[in-house]
């Protein structure tokens, strides 16, 4: 009999822990996404340097801070303020292509800005740094397709998403238009 309530017991668990894990991982998902708003929310303020301090060390050892900011900067100019953003797509992941091994969180979100003719996808990637924290490592901005297949607007520049194993040299080549450049590993 024993055999009997003993087993029931363990399949209730086993199926305990599963759950806890998921909800663990769902709760890491829910962090990197909460820091991703957050970084935005600095980006949306005009605290460009800050967004760059509180960023991964794949993005800073990427690109210079005063690139950034005068890169950020220009961008925001010529989009305006944020009108409205929603949170479109979250991918976990353990590989992108081009980027070292780690834990990846891609956030989509669509936003409208006050002067960008169209709405845009905005991309962030974070990883999750060996201090256990979540890190922008990536962010990218480019307009939503059109319905004739035409992107629309103006795509604002990409930095951070990109590493220094290309081209050996630290070089950052430019992403074309539309493309995410995950961190290259060196």
């Amino acid at each position: 009999m024993r055999t009997r309530t003993t087993k029931p017991l363990f399949v209730a668990l086993a199926l305990a822990l599963a759950l806890a894990g998921q909800a663990a991982a769902q709760g890491r998902e829910e962090i990197a996404v909460t820091g991703a708003r957050e970084w935005l929310a600095l980006a949306d303020s005009g605290q460009y340097g800050s967004t760059w301090d509180q960023a991964g060390q794949l993005f800073q050892g990427s690109t210079p801070r005063e690139k950034w900011e005068a890169s950020l900067s220009a961008a925001r100019k010529s989009y305006g303020n944020v009108e409205q953003r929603n949170l479109k797509t979250v991918v976990v992941t353990e590989s992108l292509q081009g980027a070292p091994a780690g834990k990846y969180v891609v956030t989509t979100f669509e936003t409208k800005y006050a002067q960008a003719p169209a709405a845009t996808t905005e991309v962030i990637t974070s990883v999750l740094e060996t201090s256990g924290q979540w890190k922008v490592v990536g962010y990218n901005v480019k307009p939503i397709e059109g319905q004739n297949g035409q992107a629309s607007g103006q795509q604002q520049p990409q930095q951070g998403q990109q590493g220094q194993g290309q081209q050996g040299q630290g070089q950052q080549q430019p992403p074309q238009q539309g493309e995410q450049k995950p961190p290259q590993s060196n």
